[in-house]
């Protein structure tokens, strides 16, 4: 029992070690990079305007302009489809050391190891009680829903076209 719980505490050391590992190098690569760039190259990037400014009409103006480019992609629009790796790399780690911890938890400590065959056996007893829909019945409840959604949405279509259509007829008699 005394190397089950020494083991635990191990593990949960291991496992917070790499997570603070994850998150300060999340940090250097989001939140870093351009001081890093500036000591390097030894020019400043241009520092943020005053947030606390309000916006001019010309301001706005040109904000608007810049989103209207006729199909022409700007930096911003390519940073917004960007992936961001490092969140990606963070969560896969975080997954593969769930993993570990479970692997090396089933074959250190015997009592979560008969808890998990216990857990697995009961699993497929229970699926083996479960009565299958035969293909037919599934097949003709999915045609079911599938007309009922298309009258649906007739139904809410003809709906909105009368309502807009009574709400334009208003506004032309005010």
């Amino acid at each position: 029992m005394k190397t089950s719980k020494i083991l635990a505490v191990i593990l949960a050391a291991i496992l917070m070690l790499t997570l603070l590992t994850a998150t300060v190098f999340a940090e250097e690569a989001t939140g870093e990079a351009a001081d890093v760039t500036e000591e390097v190259t030894g020019e400043a990037t241009e520092a943020p305007a005053d947030e606390t400014e309000a916006p001019t009409e010309e301001t706005e103006a040109e904000d608007h302009d810049d989103h209207d480019h006729d199909g022409e992609t700007t930096e911003e629009d390519e940073h917004d489809h960007n992936i961001n790796w490092v969140d990606i790399i963070v969560s896969a780690s975080i997954i593969v050391l769930g993993v570990i911890a479970f692997i090396i938890c089933y074959f250190a400590i015997p009592k979560f190891r008969e808890k998990v065959k216990k857990f697995f056996s009961d699993y497929k007893s229970e699926l083996k009680k479960v009565t299958w829909s035969s293909k037919e019945d599934v097949r003709k409840n999915t045609v079911t829903t599938i007309v009922v959604i298309l009258v649906l949405v007739i139904v809410i279509a003809l709906l909105d076209f009368i309502f807009l259509s009574g709400i334009e007829a208003l506004s032309h008699l005010i």
